[in-house]
């Protein structure tokens, strides 16, 4: 594995810790869906293992990764965002829909970017792994969706 390629997947994996970061400050700051948050703070912590996983893979030569568009000035960028979010959480101004609409946002980035297509993954076991971390990513974003549409008819 080469440096650069090292570096973009140190990215990733930071990129997922503070999404996990992100949507524990949002289940403290909204109570009322603090369970939804939650899962999903958890969830992101599975994915950094899972992305730690595959970059022991690629280390090991078991697997490729293809680092394609992707830049460690765009990751970089995209983590300043997050965090940029993440000191938001705790403002008061922010209220659930522009929270849930952030976070939306930033998974349908993840999912745009194809993330998770950089991975070339021959065995059956990773390649399993791989369509479950890509579902969940998508389901994400579904689920955030969906709170936030139910929100904004409450307020409607």
């Amino acid at each position: 594995m080469k440096d650069y390629q090292k570096k973009i997947l140190s990215l990733f994996i930071e990129l997922e810790l503070r999404l996990a970061e992100l949507y524990r400050q949002l289940a403290e700051r909204f109570i009322e869906e603090g369970a939804f948050f939650t899962e999903q703070y958890r969830e992101e912590l599975k994915h950094a293992q899972w992305i730690e996983y595959f970059m022991n893979k690629v280390e090991k030569g078991e697997i490729l990764f293809h680092e394609d568009k992707t830049r460690t000035m765009t990751l970089t960028t995209f983590l300043g965002h997050v965090q940029m979010i993440i000191g938001q959480a705790n403002d008061s101004n922010l209220s659930l829909l522009k929270a849930l609409s952030l976070v939306a946002s930033i998974e349908d980035s993840l999912i745009e970017r194809k993330v998770l297509e950089h991975f070339d993954v021959g065995a059956p076991e990773l390649r399993s792994l791989m369509v479950k971390l890509k579902n969940e990513t998508s389901e994400h974003a579904a689920k955030i969706k969906q709170l936030w549409k139910k929100h904004a008819t409450v307020r409607a």
